[in-house]
């Protein structure tokens, strides 16, 4: 018997320049290498990997993609948000 890995596709968070984002509506895990586009707009080829170092800096959130995130499922969004700052 196999053991299945679940991946839910909706709390899947891509990780670039030290910062972890929201992409939109994957309907499939991308092939390694496969660019795929944030909801902030930047776009990366998907690489895998089993965990994060310990040894790599704490990861932030993209705040370009947590405004996106939270306009598209209707999370009102506060005027002193951090994306709102730097537009």
């Amino acid at each position: 018997m196999n053991a299945r890995i679940l991946i839910h596709l909706d709390v899947v968070h891509p990780v670039t320049h030290g910062r972890w984002h929201r992409v939109a509506y994957l309907r499939r895990l991308p092939h390694p290498g496969e660019v795929i586009t944030m909801m902030c707009g930047e776009s990366a080829p998907a690489e895998f990997v089993a965990a994060w170092p310990m040894d790599e800096p704490a990861l932030t959130t993209c705040w370009g993609c947590d405004l996106a995130y939270r306009r598209a499922i209707g999370i009102p969004v506060l005027p002193n948000h951090p994306a709102l700052a730097h537009p």
